[in-house]
């Protein structure tokens, strides 16, 4: 795996066009930070309650913060439709 451009998930590796029936974005298409999956608030590797909870924790914060899912420096509804989107 890597940050090498390529689609990767536990069950496909393919290469960054990867094949018509699936979408890279679902699959971690790294296109150089594959430090963090979209909408995992908390780095457990899953988008799923936690995050959404932990979103509600820190509703109404400005600035840098981790689940500022959007980082658009406001952690509000946005970032809720924005765990929501990634989920699964």
């Amino acid at each position: 795996s890597g940050c090498d451009g390529n689609c990767h998930d536990a069950n496909l590796i393919g290469n960054s066009t990867c094949e018509p029936a699936f979408d890279c974005a679902q699959f971690n298409f790294d296109g150089g930070d594959c430090s963090h999956l979209p909408g995992d608030i908390n780095g457990d590797g899953h988008v799923n309650i936690t995050d959404l909870l932990a979103v509600v924790a820190a509703w109404g914060l400005a600035g840098p913060h981790e689940a500022d899912a959007n980082n658009d420096g406001l952690v509000n509804i946005l970032d809720q439709l924005f765990v929501v989107a990634h989920w699964g």
